[in-house]
């Protein structure tokens, strides 16, 4: 059995760290709301781009927006989301697992957002063709941005002819769920999302969908659509890695709390040992 000053010391560095994971608990919950706000001022706009595009692939040829060479290679740009910091559950992993699921080509590419898949992909001897560790909901844009120009130009050249991003959706505060979304060529990802349109949101879908199509290439949508779905993709990422985050902190605090509890009672019953055994001792002694 440990001695009374062992239990202290352990019972002493449970508790501090018991405080640090409540605080981290509570920013962690600041931050998750933030994002939770961002994700549904974005998923609403990306969702409607995304049913936008189905309507228009019901109409027209889905080759319309075929921006690449017929005899490019056929190999596939990968892009994997994952977050810069640790601590948050099996939030990464989740995420490479769903990579690892996949069917992958020798000539594929691969496009790194945040420190954890950078670090994953360098383990496991893939080519990071472009990284982006300095993830930030301020950067959001210009990401996406910069990742449909690099898109767009791979395509055009023939360098590949599929594009997926590997993300994890947020479903509610406890829930999210890794997922392979198929950038290009450009499909109706989205079809169990579909709901009822009013009348005056189909008269303005089919106003939008009737200017794009009066443009002369409408090749040029294929750029637009993949950086609004891609700002779209990745505050569904942060908002799902800032929600494990805090169900972590919040199960380590709840955690740290019963073992300083169980300690307590180790340390009783030790100094309640102790005492009766001095006891003991200054009985036998008397005697």
């Amino acid at each position: 059995m440990a001695n009374v000053q062992q239990i202290k010391r352990r019972r002493a560095s449970v508790e501090s760290i018991g405080k640090i994971t409540n605080a981290m608990q509570l920013v962690s919950t600041s931050k998750s709301k933030k994002a939770v706000d961002l994700l549904y001022h974005s998923r609403e706009y990306y969702m409607e781009i995304e049913r936008m595009l189905g309507n228009i692939l019901k109409q027209e040829d889905k080759d319309i927006f075929s921006i690449g060479p017929k005899d490019g290679k056929d190999a596939t740009l990968w892009i994997i989301v994952s977050s810069n910091l640790g601590l948050c559950g099996s939030f990464n992993s989740q995420v490479f697992k769903k990579f690892e699921s996949a069917k992958k080509g020798k000539d594929d590419q691969y496009i790194s957002i945040g420190t954890k898949a950078e670090a994953y992909l360098k383990r496991n001897n893939l080519e990071i063709f472009e990284d982006f560790s300095m993830l930030s909901d301020i950067l959001f844009n210009a990401i996406s941005k910069k990742i449909s120009q690099i898109i767009s130009r791979k395509v055009k050249e023939g360098e590949i002819s599929h594009v997926k991003v590997v993300y994890t959706k947020y479903i509610n505060q406890i829930t999210s769920e890794p997922k392979i979304f198929d950038l290009y060529p450009l499909t109706y990802n989205n079809k169990d999302n579909d709901n009822e349109e009013t009348a005056n949101e189909k008269k303005s879908l089919t106003s939008i969908e009737s200017e794009i199509s009066k443009k002369e290439d409408l090749r040029s949508f294929v750029r637009f659509y993949s950086s609004v779905v891609l700002y779209g993709l990745l505050t569904e990422s942060m908002a799902s890695e800032q929600v494990s985050r805090r169900v972590s902190m919040e199960n380590a605090t709840s955690n740290s709390k019963e073992l300083v509890d169980k300690l307590n009672i180790e340390f009783n019953r030790t100094r309640q040992a102790m005492i009766t055994q001095q006891i003991a001792e200054i009985i036998g002694g008397s005697e």
